[in-house]
């Protein structure tokens, strides 16, 4: 079965006419109750744990400050690196579409060189905006797996 976001992303792509409201209103109402979904299970996982073992508990709990601040960080900067990625990405498919199109022209004025250092910067752009959004994510990452694993080491 198709998750709720799967349905929301594929009607917000299909060809029907949706208003700009009427998606607004379902990705905050989905949103609030995915929301309300995930507290509900932290809260019982929570219950569980403290059930089965107050230590472990607290050694998982212990992990959840670092863990929300490492998303924010993510959240904050991944973002605007993401959006410079895709403008970048944006201005490459541009460039490569303009000299596809305008191939003859180029030719015909001797342009190859100047249309190629032109889209060899655009690419080197698009490269450095790449690696600053790769560490950015591998931050996460790798300090996501270095909580994890002391995690399990504690519980385990």
């Amino acid at each position: 079965m198709p998750s709720q976001d799967d349905l929301l992303l594929k009607e917000a792509f299909e060809q029907k006419p949706m208003t700009r409201a009427t998606f607004l209103r379902r990705v905050l109402t989905w949103g609030a109750n995915q929301l309300l979904a995930s507290a509900l299970t932290l809260l019982g996982v929570t219950v569980l744990m403290l059930q089965y073992d107050w230590r472990l508990c607290l050694a998982v709990s212990l992990v959840i400050p670092p863990l929300a601040a490492a998303t924010g960080h993510f959240h904050k900067f991944g973002m605007k690196a993401y959006r410079e990625l895709r403008a970048q990405s944006s201005r490459l498919t541009g460039a490569i579409a303009e000299n596809i199109a305008g191939v003859r022209v180029a030719q015909a004025f001797a342009r190859e060189q100047e249309n190629l250092v032109r889209f060899q910067q655009l690419q080197g752009a698009y490269f450095d905006r790449f690696l600053a959004v790769a560490r950015i994510f591998s931050r996460l990452t790798g300090g996501l797996a270095h909580r994890l694993a002391i995690t399990g080491w504690l519980g385990g």
